[in-house]
């Protein structure tokens, strides 16, 4: 378990890879859905990349990602690479459910209206599922 929300989630998250130095790890949480009919409740689903939205410059659909904004979420030496607003993950195999194609979109609240709902996919369009951890 590495807590609740984007900043607990990689601190705790870092301490354990820190620690334990592990071959690989599994991003496993619960999300919210933004299509009920491609990813019902208590579904299970393997997905393809995570994305970040909320951290960078301005709300809603004036939201413009930090990487676009020209600021380097954390620096290229501490990473080991660039650290974009979308992240590639390798999925399990089977039996899990995999969605092509489909992201999860990490935020540091969840979506409350439809309204914030369209704001965030508009830059995000293959979000499919929501959460407040996994991109950390």
């Amino acid at each position: 378990l590495v807590g609740f929300g984007l900043v607990a989630a990689g601190i705790a998250a870092t301490r354990h890879l820190e620690r334990e130095r592990p071959d690989f790890a599994l991003l496993v949480g619960i999300a919210g859905s933004f299509d009920l009919s491609r990813a019902p409740l208590a579904s299970v689903h393997r997905i393809e990349a995570v994305a970040c939205h909320g951290i960078g410059v301005g709300e809603g659909r004036e939201h413009i990602p930090a990487a676009r904004a020209g600021f380097a979420q954390m620096p290229r030496e501490l990473a080991g690479r660039d650290l974009g607003e979308r992240l590639l993950l390798a999925t399990p195999p089977a039996p899990l459910d995999r969605l092509p194609g489909a992201e999860l979109l990490s935020a540091t609240a969840a979506a409350a209206t439809a309204g914030e709902v369209a704001a965030r996919r508009a830059p995000h369009p293959r979000a499919l599922l929501e959460d407040m951890e996994g991109y950390a």
